[in-house]
């Protein structure tokens, strides 16, 4: 779902969407500097077999790790699926 190009990995634009997308939703403000800090620093994370972009083995392990980043990175898309 983060993957938004379709090529295997999250690259640093689609994680800014998404963490910009999750701060919209739960109504959180700051700056995109932050923003850009906090991707930067995600992508800065040991063991990413290509920097810039994370896989989803090095996602996963990450949120096995670190499972409040699951949360953090969790959209709530009811209000966009029909009932």
């Amino acid at each position: 779902m983060y993957d938004s190009d379709g090529d295997g990995r999250i690259s640093q634009a689609e994680l800014t969407s998404l963490l910009a997308a999750n701060l919209r939703e739960y109504g959180l403000v700051i700056t995109r500097t932050q923003v850009d800090e906090i991707v930067a620093s995600t992508m800065a994370t040991p063991g990413l077999a290509k920097p810039g972009f994370i896989t989803f083995s090095e996602y996963a392990r990450m949120t096995s790790t670190e499972p409040l980043t699951l949360t953090h990175l969790s959209l709530n898309i009811s209000r966009y699926v029909s009932k």
